[in-house]
């Protein structure tokens, strides 16, 4: 093969995998999705909490 052939496929190698190193890129979490997640722990946790620390206060 001449050069410039081999040179054109390792371009399209690079740039695949420039593509697969993309997809495969951890995304974080949305900020709406934190908020949700934030909201129903504390609705969640918080009637808990108060049950435990209001017989330790009387």
């Amino acid at each position: 093969m001449s050069e410039e052939r081999e040179k054109e496929i390792l371009d399209e190698i690079q740039k695949m995998n420039k593509k697969l190193d993309e997809i495969h890129e951890s995304k974080g979490i949305s900020t709406p999705v934190l908020y949700a997640i934030g909201i129903l722990g504390f609705l969640l946790l918080a009637p808990i909490l108060v049950d435990l620390i209001i017989p330790l206060i009387n």
